[in-house]
């Protein structure tokens, strides 16, 4: 089954650390990009959630936001960061004596000083917070692989109906090429006795410039190998995984062999049908851009 990469998934739980809400999106991208945004006191948890998004995502980018409203009694201490205190205080003081300025600093302004009172640890050890953490982040992550599936049906459904129009449309092109051949040799007579006004043809003559026609316009090659591609591509589909790349190379495949069709004929059916087939791969293109 395939996946597509764009989707979205939310979890949410209750923990020792507080409330934990995890967000979860995926857009395409042609390689894993994760971008993780949690609270700085939860850093330690960035490797192992990454891991976790690598369990599920192959392909795409992948931003997850982890947000934890505190418990009130989870925080009971909180740090001083003496050093730093110290170094605002000189820093103010130099100001002072640089600029001839009056007055003291006081204790509520040190207090404001960014950094200077930090929360501390909450008191359930990493590995508690990790376990705790991760169960959102994996609920999360689940909820996003279903839209993808979810998604990815939808695509294979509208993928498949692409590729039988194009059967469809080769098929034709298989049977038209033989009329081509025969019509041209019926012109080409025609033309030839108006000329010749009465005069017998040289019936080999005849056959020589239909044959140079035949083998110069001929799409056997290109029709054998549409029909290989097309084959190709419902069997991995069928097969399912991350096919993202394989099938994007299949697309453009197919995409060269139609146009080669188009530039081999000069029957009006022909490139009509190489339009039709050229606007079906398109639209097969734009879904597997999407696609793991």
């Amino acid at each position: 089954m395939i996946k597509s990469m764009t989707g979205y998934g939310r979890s949410t739980s209750t923990s020792s650390t507080g409330d934990i809400t995890v967000e979860v999106k995926s857009v395409n991208h042609r390689f894993c990009d994760t971008a993780i945004k949690l609270p700085s006191k939860l850093a330690f948890c960035e490797t192992k959630i990454k891991k976790e998004i690598e369990k599920v995502i192959t392909r795409g980018r992948v931003d997850m936001n982890i947000n934890i409203e505190s418990a009130r009694s989870s925080t009971k201490n909180f740090n001083i960061d003496i050093p730093l205190a110290k170094a605002y205080i000189a820093a103010v003081k130099k100001l002072k004596t640089e600029l001839s300025l009056e007055g003291e600093p006081v204790i509520n302004e040190i207090m404001n000083l960014k950094d200077i009172i930090i929360p501390g640890e909450d008191a359930a050890d990493h590995d508690t917070t990790m376990a705790e953490l991760i169960e959102p982040v994996e609920a999360a992550l689940n909820s996003l692989n279903k839209m993808r599936l979810d998604e990815g049906k939808n695509m294979t459904i509208d993928i498949k109906e692409h590729l039988s129009n194009i059967e469809g449309t080769v098929t034709k092109l298989s049977a038209r090429q033989p009329e081509v051949i025969n019509q041209y040799k019926a012109k080409l007579k025609d033309r030839i006795e108006k000329l010749a006004d009465g005069v017998e043809v040289d019936e080999a003559r005849l056959a020589q410039e239909v044959a140079i026609l035949a083998d110069r316009s001929d799409i056997t090659e290109e029709i054998v190998r549409l029909k290989s591609h097309l084959k190709q591509f419902n069997a991995l589909l069928k097969e399912g995984g991350v096919l993202g790349r394989k099938l994007d190379f299949l697309v453009q495949e197919m995409n060269r062999e139609i146009n080669t069709v188009g530039s081999k004929s000069n029957d009006s059916e022909i490139s009509l049908s190489v339009v039709a087939v050229k606007a079906d791969i398109e639209k097969i293109k734009e879904q597997v851009q999407n696609i793991e």
